[in-house]
């Protein structure tokens, strides 16, 4: 090396590479990596609803069949006086740690399907990333 010029580390010069720098290295590496990716979980219940599939949806034609068909089996059935309520939802939950600070952060997206008694669509809405209540995530 010419004079005047420093190495990255000082073992070098000396053409000596220590396993102890290796290792601290490598762990200053690793815990840098961790603190920074931090730790994160996604869970997930029901199935996506399909958007093309909603634009399908006409009221006062479409059928409980062609709902069950598009959508598949709902999440929940609420029969009713006049007829039947079919809910879809899809629920998305992500829980994030970072060093010391933790988060969770649960939102769904929720078709709910108005049949009459004939079963026949009278009307429909869909929510897309409602917030849920913590504990109200599983069915």
């Amino acid at each position: 090396m010419r004079q005047g010029m420093t190495a990255p580390f000082p073992a070098m010069l000396e053409g000596k590479t220590t396993r102890h720098h290796f290792v601290s290295t490598a762990a200053i590496l690793f815990i840098a990596g961790w603190i920074m990716a931090g730790c994160g979980a996604r869970h997930l219940t029901g199935s996506p609803i399909k958007e093309e599939s909603m634009r399908n949806i006409v009221i006062g034609k479409t059928t409980r069949a062609d709902i069950l068909n598009w959508f598949g089996p709902p999440y929940h059935i609420e029969s009713k006086e006049d007829g039947e309520t079919l809910t879809y939802f899809y629920g998305k939950q992500s829980n994030w740690t970072i060093v010391l600070y933790s988060e969770s952060r649960q939102s769904a997206d929720i078709l709910d399907v108005y049949l009459n008694k004939s079963g026949i669509v009278s009307h429909y809405a869909f929510s897309e990333g409602a917030a849920i209540p913590v504990g109200h995530f599983s069915k």
